[in-house]
């Protein structure tokens, strides 16, 4: 496998925007939340919030709080 294939697999770009939107709610409505708290709440696999997350870190949306998410006002 070529690296650049390799690359656009973990691509954050594959996940939607509503995909993110529904993050952002589930972290804002439960601070402190953990990756498997969210997946359950969202009824999705871990592996999807493991690119979503990321972008939110970056986009500095939000932030650790102890084991768990929130959001950065």
């Amino acid at each position: 496998m070529d690296g650049n294939r390799r690359e656009g697999w973990r691509s954050v770009s594959r996940v939607p925007q509503s995909t993110v939107d529904q993050v952002l709610d589930v972290i804002r409505e439960k601070p402190g939340v953990t990756i498997p708290g969210i997946a359950e709440q969202l009824g999705c696999r871990q592996n999807v919030l493991y690119r979503v997350i990321p972008r939110l870190i970056t986009d500095e949306r939000i932030k650790r709080d102890g084991i768990g998410w929130k959001v950065i006002a």
